[in-house]
C-alpha cells in the first residue's frame, strides 16, 4: 500500500474504532403504550380469547421480547429493565426460568416461563407497566376484558 491509501486506511480505522462503540451501545426498549395495548388487543382478536397462552406469546413476540427458537431475549429484558442496581438479579431469574420451563408447545413455554420469573424484582416492574388502569403484563385473563 502507498503511504496516502495507508494513512486513509489508519483513519478510516479510527473512525471505526470510534464510532463502533456508539452503535453497539444502543439499548433496547419497550415500545410506548399505546403501541402496546394496540399489540394487545390484535392478539386478543387473533387468538381464542379464552386461552392465555397463546394470546400472551403472541403479545410478547411483538414487543420483541421472545423468539420461538430461544425464548426470551434475556438481555433485551434486561436492557429495559429500569433499575440498574438490580438487572443482575433479573438476568438470572429470567434466565433460570426460560431454561426451566421450555417445553415443545411455545405457548405454554412464553406463558409458564413468565409467570415463574413475575417475582420479587420483575413483578415490581411488570406491576408498573399499566394501560387502561389495568396490569399489562399480568395473567390476561384477569387483565383483557372483551
Amino acid at each position: 500500500m502507498s503511504p496516502p491509501k495507508l494513512k486513509m486506511f489508519f483513519y478510516r480505522c479510527l473512525l471505526f474504532a470510534a464510532i463502533a462503540p456508539l452503535v453497539a451501545t444502543k439499548k433496547f426498549s419497550l415500545p410506548y403504550r399505546d403501541e402496546m395495548r394496540a399489540y394487545l388487543d390484535e392478539c386478543v382478536l387473533n387468538n381464542d380469547p379464552g386461552k392465555d397462552p397463546p394470546i400472551f406469546r403472541c403479545f410478547v413476540k411483538k414487543l420483541g421480547i421472545w423468539s420461538d427458537s430461544q425464548g426470551y431475549n434475556v438481555q433485551r429484558i434486561v436492557d429495559a429493565y429500569p433499575y440498574k442496581h438490580h438487572k443482575a438479579k433479573v438476568r438470572r431469574i429470567v434466565s433460570k426460568c426460560n431454561t426451566d420451563k421450555k417445553t415443545k408447545n411455545l405457548d405454554t413455554w412464553a406463558y409458564n416461563a413468565y409467570l415463574c420469573s413475575n417475582v420479587g424484582y420483575v413483578l415490581q416492574w411488570t406491576s408498573e407497566l399499566r394501560l387502561d388502569g389495568r396490569t399489562m403484563l399480568r395473567p390476561l385473563r384477569r387483565t383483557v376484558h372483551l
